[in-house]
């Protein structure tokens, strides 16, 4: 592991210096674009560290974790959410089921009338 950071930071360092900019402003920019942005595109073919860092920088960064009274109060809505689905299923299961029992004679009482 300790082969990857420095590598990493060695292609980090080469990329900055070849810039003219200083190693912490570079991972700074780079940050900070990542923070800006609506979607992260990296090419990991390379299995370059420094992407992978980036990558995992995006992912964090973008998804923010309740507090615990928080995932509990999320946990019971998500729960009564279930139920309030799992109830419209089957309510909408005998809709279906009384449809089908009466669209037969609807049909037939309609044809008889001539509609």
């Amino acid at each position: 592991m300790n082969s990857l950071k420095q590598e990493s930071t060695e292609s980090t360092a080469r990329q900055a210096a070849n810039k003219g900019i200083a190693l912490g402003e570079m991972h700074a920019r780079v940050y900070n674009q990542i923070s800006k942005t609506d979607i992260v595109v990296a090419d990991m073919t390379g299995r370059n560290p420094n992407v992978f860092c980036e990558v995992g920088y995006s992912h964090a960064s973008t998804f923010r974790i309740p507090k615990k009274r928080e995932q509990k109060r999320i946990a019971k809505l998500l729960l009564a959410l279930r139920e309030k689905s799992d109830q419209l299923r089957r309510l909408q299961r005998e809709v279906e089921a009384e449809l089908a029992s009466f669209t037969p004679a609807l049909l037939a009482k309609a044809c008889r009338r001539g509609l």
